[in-house]
């Protein structure tokens, strides 16, 4: 699958009021939903944390995401095709993803800090 074709439904999931996510903790200046689901955009990163939620919690492997390096994206990779899941599995996962650093912020504005933790919490041993 073309990640292209996620942009649009994963700019639904990071859209509204509670799902706003800021550079820093002071949470002030949003990140605006379409950026974020760039593919060099915060996308890599939800979609590896995506992949380790599905993985963590269904037993099923992994998604078979491409990423190459790119030295002007956001994390210093763009993702570009996903060849082991499907756009509802994944689309739910990244819901899963966002619920669970939502929980762990205790629902409130989220930081790409809370998403930092999150990963650090679930990081394979």
């Amino acid at each position: 699958m073309d990640v292209d074709d996620l942009v649009s439904p994963a700019i639904a999931l990071l859209s509204g009021s509670q799902r706003e996510i800021s550079a820093d903790m002071d949470a002030h200046h949003p990140i605006a939903p379409h950026l974020l689901a760039r593919p060099d955009g915060l996308m890599p990163v939800l979609l590896r944390m995506a992949e380790e939620l599905w993985r963590r919690d269904c037993g099923s492997g992994l998604f078979g995401l491409v990423l190459i390096a790119d030295p002007e994206a956001w994390t210093g990779y763009r993702v570009t095709r996903i060849h082991h899941a499907t756009a509802s599995i994944v689309l739910t996962a990244i819901d899963a993803v966002i619920e669970e650093v939502l929980d762990m912020a205790g629902h409130t504005r989220l930081s790409l800090a809370h998403f930092e933790a999150w990963t650090q919490i679930n990081a394979r041993p």
